[in-house]
């Protein structure tokens, strides 16, 4: 019975997308890279993007380039600067287009 209430509380927390407060307020878009689901939010300059597909091999160098090009998708611009390169599941990006 536990095991099945601590799994039930993983996959519902795994499944819920919020972006940092920075962001807070601003709209989700969710596209597909790949076989990934990735949510991009944007604030002015700032996006993030958050993986949602589980995937055990997932690390934060294809998180990173995957969450540029879903973030790419999202604003239509292609200069942009990924903030931070280590987490598998989020990216921050620096948005050089309006």
């Amino acid at each position: 019975m536990r095991a099945t209430l601590t799994l039930s509380a993983a996959l519902l927390a795994a499944a819920c997308s919020s972006p940092s407060p920075a962001l807070i307020g601003a709209e989700r878009h969710r596209v597909n890279v790949a076989d990934w689901q990735i949510d991009v939010y944007r604030k002015g300059d700032t996006a993030q993007a958050i993986r949602m597909t589980f995937d055990r091999k997932a690390d934060g160098h294809l998180m990173a380039r995957r969450g540029l090009i879903a973030v790419a998708m999202v604003t239509g611009c292609q200069d942009l600067r990924a903030l931070d390169e280590g987490d598998p599941t989020i990216v921050t990006v620096r948005v050089g287009c309006p």
